[in-house]
């Protein structure tokens, strides 16, 4: 779909000559479908995605039944974000949320609340 001849979208996403920066917070199973559709070879090159979590790895709570009836191990039910992200040429931020500016967009990270800049944020942080 074309706006103008020099915007375009790509599902939920304004795309247009700048850099668009998609950051998911949280490594959950909508966030993985998320970082497997926009590989490196399916993103457009103006979108940055960079997932932050605390963990580099997520549960697959779908694999859990198989790990209580020991079809599975526990490290088996466990998605490797790290790798993914290398994989999909994703940044990967394994660090902690401490804020959030909606108006400046941007999110604080970690200790030292570094500061990553967004354009559209997205949450998949379960239960937590």
């Amino acid at each position: 779909m074309s706006i103008n001849n020099d915007v375009s979208l790509v599902g939920c996403i304004q795309v247009s000559t700048p850099q668009n920066r998609l950051v998911l917070i949280g490594g959950g199973h909508a966030h993985v479908q998320v970082l497997k559709g926009l590989n490196k070879n399916n993103r457009p090159e103006n979108i940055h995605v960079t997932l932050i979590d605390s963990q580099r790895c997520a549960s697959y709570s779908g694999m859990v039944p198989g790990c209580v009836a020991k079809l599975y191990s526990p490290e088996q039910t466990l998605l490797q974000l790290e790798p993914l992200c290398r994989w999909a040429d994703i940044e990967f931020i394994h660090d902690e949320v401490t804020d959030i500016d909606m108006e400046n967009r941007y999110i604080s990270v970690g200790y030292k609340n570094e500061k990553v800049p967004f354009d559209v944020v997205s949450f998949d942080i379960g239960c937590r």
